[in-house]
């Protein structure tokens, strides 16, 4: 078993817990601590850094990404979630999703990629 992958895991999943206890607050609160542009580009880092884990080798993986990206478009809401969110996922997907929801990416996704292509 990788400990690279097993880390990789657990921060992935904390993420995931992060936007559903974010999605959950008052958004008047969020406002307060962070103007909608610095938001935005928070929301756009993290979801390029999430994106190729859509494609990962390892289910694992892929099946908590796509837990992080229904949770942040069900936080964000349609409109911004389709605006801020599809460019990045439209590399990691062979069809285009109106909305983002579970079954919707999975099955929008491209196929894992194999292992021995990944650690290269």
């Amino acid at each position: 078993y990788d400990s690279e992958l097993f880390v990789s895991h657990e921060a992935l999943k904390a993420l995931t817990r992060l936007v559903v206890i974010m999605a959950k607050r008052n958004s008047e609160m969020e406002a307060r601590m962070l103007s909608a542009a610095k938001r935005a580009g928070a929301h756009r880092e993290v979801v390029s850094k999430v994106a190729p884990l859509l494609v990962h080798p390892a289910v694992f993986m892929r099946r908590e990404a796509c837990k992080f990206m229904v949770n942040l478009a069900e936080s964000l809401g349609p409109a911004r979630a389709y605006t801020m969110m599809h460019p990045i996922i439209a590399p990691y997907t062979i069809q285009p999703m109106a909305v983002i929801t579970p079954t919707s990416l999975l099955e929008a996704l491209m196929p894992a990629i194999p292992q021995a292509a990944y650690t290269r």
